[in-house]
């Protein structure tokens, strides 16, 4: 938030559903830390570590999963602002955030939408996938 008043970690929830989820990488705690329940398409998580510190090399193996949820989408902004509207899968607007250089957040559920604040503004978004075509990905309103 451009304002300083950031909240480091945040959910927006709506009749206890999980929407978003997200925070700013100056609130990130030391180690590894997923979020979410585990069972959601796309995992998450942060990792802070001090200097020396090792990962273990690895491989992914194949694993057969089916998608049985939206499409989930992960956002960072690199820099700038974007005023970020999330809404109910009715398209009822729940809250808007301004979300800054820094700032992630992970979409599971209902819609959403953004306009940007600032000149120049950057951001990184991840989904799964493969592709299928916006038409039948989304439905825009």
């Amino acid at each position: 938030m451009a304002d300083g008043k950031r909240n480091l970690r945040f959910e927006i929830r709506h009749d206890g559903v999980l929407i978003a989820a997200g925070g700013n990488v100056a609130g990130m705690e030391s180690g590894l830390n997923f979020y979410g329940s585990g069972c959601e398409m796309l995992q998450w998580g942060t990792m802070r570590y001090d200097e020396g510190v090792e990962l273990q090399p690895h491989v992914h193996k194949r694993v057969n999963r089916q998608a049985k949820y939206r499409t989930h989408e992960f956002l960072y902004v690199v820099q700038g602002t974007l005023a970020t509207t999330f809404y109910t899968l009715d398209k009822q607007i729940i809250t808007v955030r301004v979300l800054g250089a820094g700032d992630y957040v992970c979409f599971y559920s209902g819609g959403h939408g953004f306009k940007v604040l600032e000149d120049d503004t950057r951001f990184l978004e991840i989904k799964h996938g493969p592709f299928i075509g916006t038409d039948l990905d989304k439905e825009k309103f």
